[in-house]
């Protein structure tokens, strides 16, 4: 039997764990293949570039520096993400337990990169049928510092979107 792949996008919050909720009320787990995604925004780099000022011009002995130092800096970067990528997992694993055993069929993933793009790459690689997710209702400054994926994707997907607002103006939740 064909069953819709839902892609739900999480981060660290609990409060874009609401959407399971609402998939639970409106899916049945014989139709759904839920795919639990988190996605790891990349690490600010360890070494930047110093500002022109700094240095007027580059020497090779520079160059040749920054490129070893980016090389063992790769290397812990790695490191860094495998042990993250395993704890991730675990937790996602963890999360999915209850929707597997109401019979639902989980796939857990992390990615590391840009969320936006991250997202938009597995739902073309893994043929998602819809997206599901939480928005964070960002407002004012808040939405212009950090943007909005949710807002994003609305503009770039071609699959349906399935928006939770966890909260309305008054207050009352719409999770549960």
């Amino acid at each position: 039997m064909f069953k819709k792949k839902i892609l739900i996008p999480l981060d660290e919050s609990k409060q874009s764990r609401a959407i399971l909720n609402v998939i639970q009320r409106f899916f049945r787990p014989e139709d759904s293949h839920l795919i639990l995604l988190q996605v790891v925004s990349p690490e600010l780099e360890a070494l930047a570039l110093p500002p022109a000022h700094a240095a007027l011009e580059w020497t090779p002995a520079m160059y040749s520096y920054l490129q070893s130092f980016q090389e063992l800096e790769h290397e812990h970067l790695l490191e860094r993400q495998k042990y993250l990528k395993t704890n991730l997992m675990a937790g996602i694993t963890e999360e999915a337990a209850p929707l597997i055993n109401q019979g639902y069929q989980v796939t857990p993933v992390v990615r590391f990169g840009e969320p936006i793009q991250q997202i938009e790459n597995y739902i073309r690689d893994a043929r998602v049928d819809l997206v599901a997710m939480v928005t964070h209702a960002r407002e004012g400054i808040g939405r212009l510092l950090f943007g909005s994926v949710a807002g994003a994707l609305v503009h770039d997907l071609s699959v349906p979107i399935l928006l939770l607002h966890p909260q309305t103006k008054n207050g009352n939740d719409q999770t549960g």
